[in-house]
């Protein structure tokens, strides 16, 4: 029989692949409704180009980092030295990520023309690169901050209502979406402070690279397929505009809902 330990890490798991479905649902009507085609599809546009950068720092480490910790789960020093390597590896990706943004806005006038949108998607970016599921999902202790995400996601749901009205508060709708990426993170970090994982550890650029190595093939093989799903998005703004893109958005959503 499974233990109660994985059952309600796989538990965790499921629920918020679940909430980060059907969540979103809830507001898909409010929003096409008031951001108006042009406005919805102008932010799917900008949220497909951020997954990009999303992938980016994402790397293989979710599945990698995971695999270690579990190994040395009540070694700190070891935990430690993963932690802050693979944490400033994510980092100076999102760094990198962000010089490569503003590039882009700079030599594409579909891009510039949403600069402001693409800029308040990033803060997910930052969240994720810095909130380390994978440290929790190594020490098998996903309840409390699956738990949280999922709140986090359902309290965005009235904020959105209470500062979206117009079409032009697309940028509203980026900037509210992406704070609860930046929240879990936050949150995670009290945890664990709280249950005192990690210590300092100097991270160094031989180990930094290691993890790099030892992420690049899950890095690759997830990468490609998301790329292939995101470009569908990305190409169609650049060719068919903004209203495609809210069509081909909104109903992709309830059909991976459906999934």
């Amino acid at each position: 029989m499974l233990d109660k330990t994985l059952i309600k890490n796989i538990t965790s798991l499921f629920s918020i692949k679940i909430a980060s479905y059907l969540i979103p649902l809830v507001t898909l009507p409010y929003l096409v409704r008031v951001l108006e085609p042009v406005g919805y599809g102008q932010l799917g546009f900008a949220i497909a180009i951020i997954n990009y950068f999303v992938i980016l720092v994402n790397y293989g480490f979710d599945l990698s980092a995971t695999q270690k910790i579990a190994q040395c789960n009540n070694d700190i020093v070891k935990v430690s030295k993963i932690f802050w390597n693979i944490t400033f590896v994510r980092a100076f990706a999102a760094i990198i990520g962000a010089g490569l943004l503003y590039l882009s806005t700079v030599i594409s006038a579909d891009l510039y023309a949403i600069r402001d949108l693409l800029f308040f998607c990033y803060i997910t970016v930052i969240g994720i690169a810095l909130y380390p599921q994978w440290l929790f999902q190594g020490k098998e202790q996903l309840g409390l901050i699956s738990s949280s995400q999922i709140i986090f996601q359902v309290l965005n749901i009235p904020l959105l209502f209470l500062f979206v009205n117009i079409k032009e508060d697309a940028g509203k709708a980026a900037l509210i979406s992406s704070l609860p990426t930046l929240l879990t993170f936050l949150y995670s970090v009290h945890l664990i402070k709280k249950r005192k994982w990690i210590e300092w550890c100097q991270p160094s650029i031989n180990c930094m690279v290691k993890e790099l190595k030892d992420g690049w093939h899950l890095f690759i093989s997830s990468a490609a397929i998301s790329i292939y799903t995101t470009s569908i998005i990305v190409v169609l703004g650049f060719v068919s505009g903004p209203e495609s893109v809210a069509i081909y958005v909104a109903a992709n959503r309830l059909l991976k809902a459906a999934l």
